[in-house]
């Protein structure tokens, strides 16, 4: 999001995305701090036994937000991992997404931080601590992260169904290769990449890396609450789809930042550094320069014995 990118126009389409969607099930703008209490999921353990869910009809409630890209980390990865890198078996697909100031994107944010508060009291929370959920930001605004880890260890999942990687998450084996680390890619690491069709509003699947930074999307979130230690829980952002809704801001962007490197190229500076070479002499001219040398009777250079 660089000069070139409007940001007041991109801040503008997010609004009315947020609007829209706030009616709707599971979005989170609807879901205002005031009425947690009447949200019908209540936190249940998962299929691990250091972890919470909420659950609503025996199925794990999704919500659904909206932001502009402000950092991913999608496949495919790089071919060569240093050793910087987390373990293999942390490695997430993860997406950062901020409302650059929107006011819906605020309440969105301030909802997430609040939704397990609603739950404090339950008995399954009674008897631990709860971590806030850690805040991103982007530049001076909020954003949210949601990620997924890759890999699940087989020793803490003997029982997990392994599945196949979608469509461009492993164009190069490099994850495939992975897993002989004694690592499975599950149900539960399966994050899907869609795109809203502008011409029906239909969805249709597509690569991870079509999902590029400015472009607006809509994120399937779950909330999760992993056990540290043995008394104290992290509040997660666990990522299950990721929807592109709209590019043409980062197009814009991107067209105008062509522009503008065309319009230096041009430029009188460049042109005199770009000055096209002289073509070279054909053979006779060479012989009609050194003629012309030889008559002039230059003196030739005495050799000192400094210089020898």
């Amino acid at each position: 999001m660089d000069r070139f990118y409007c940001r007041s126009s991109a801040r503008s389409d997010l609004h009315a995305v947020i609007s829209r969607a706030q009616a709707e099930e599971n979005a989170i703008p609807a879901l205002c701090t005031k009425n947690l209490e009447k949200c019908s999921s209540t936190p249940a353990p998962t299929h691990e036994p250091a972890m919470l869910q909420l659950v609503r009809d025996d199925e794990e409630t999704v919500y659904r937000i909206f932001g502009l890209v402000s950092v991913r980390s999608l496949p495919p990865f790089p071919q060569r991992f240093h050793e910087g890198n987390p373990p293999k078996e942390y490695l997430k697909q993860q997406v950062v997404v901020t409302g650059l100031g929107d006011d819906l994107f605020e309440d969105q944010v301030l909802c997430l931080s609040n939704l397990a508060k609603g739950f404090e009291t339950t008995p399954l929370f009674l008897q631990k601590s709860l971590a806030d959920l850690q805040h991103s930001a982007f530049e001076q605004f909020s954003a949210i992260c949601a990620g997924t880890r890759l890999f699940v260890n087989r020793e803490a999942a003997p029982s997990a169904t392994e599945v196949p990687f979608e469509d461009g998450v492993d164009d190069r084996g490099l994850l495939t290769a992975f897993k002989a680390d004694n690592l499975t890619h599950t149900t539960d690491n399966v994050v899907e990449y869609r795109e809203q069709r502008a011409s029906d509003s239909g969805i249709r699947a597509i690569k991870p890396s079509a999902i590029q930074v400015g472009d607006l999307i809509e994120l399937h979130i779950c909330i999760r609450w992993p056990l540290i230690g043995q008394s104290k829980l992290a509040t997660v952002i666990n990522l299950l789809r990721v929807t592109k809704i709209s590019d043409s801001h980062r197009r814009a962007a991107l067209a105008l930042r062509r522009a503008s490197v065309r319009s230096t190229d041009n430029s009188p500076q460049q042109r005199v550094l770009k000055r096209p070479r002289l073509p070279p002499l054909a053979e006779d001219g060479v012989e009609h320069m050194r003629q012309n040398l030889n008559e002039l009777h230059l003196p030739h250079a005495k050799r000192t014995k400094e210089s020898k």
